[in-house]
């Protein structure tokens, strides 16, 4: 009778450890999987904001060739926050702030964006070169 409780507690030991290890490695895969549909629920509403801020703000700058001057960029980059929490709303706000670990990184992580989706201005870009391109051929 010994034998078997003590074959019971080991069993129930080695049963316990593997389901804490099954758990955590769970756990991983939900984290991965969440960041994963967080990163692009996040995009899309980037996305949305900047194509308003695109067609509205940037789009005459891009057209005549001319970068966006400093003061009008900060602007325009508030106007981009503001518009991107207002598309996801308070409770992705909320949802987001929590999973990036503030509000602050939150921003950041925004500002990044549009600062990114200004520097790779294909509009820009293609102006800027025949601009160029006129002029070397003058």
């Amino acid at each position: 009778m010994f034998w078997l409780f003590v074959w019971l507690v080991i069993s129930s030991i080695v049963f316990f450890i593997l389901l804490v290890k099954g758990a955590k490695e769970l756990k991983k895969l939900v984290i991965m999987n969440k960041y994963k549909n967080m990163l692009e629920l996040l995009k899309y509403f980037m996305d949305q904001a900047y194509d308003v801020a695109y067609r509205n703000q940037i789009f005459s700058y891009s057209s005549s060739g001319t970068t966006v001057p400093q003061p009008e960029l900060e602007t325009i980059q508030r106007q981009f926050i503001k518009m991107t929490f207002d598309l996801m709303g308070p409770v992705n706000k909320k949802e987001l702030s929590l999973f990036f670990g503030g509000d602050i990184c939150l921003i950041q992580n925004i500002t990044m964006y549009a600062n990114n989706q200004l520097a790779n201005d294909e509009i820009l870009k293609q102006v800027t070169a025949s601009h160029r391109n006129i002029s070397l051929a003058k």
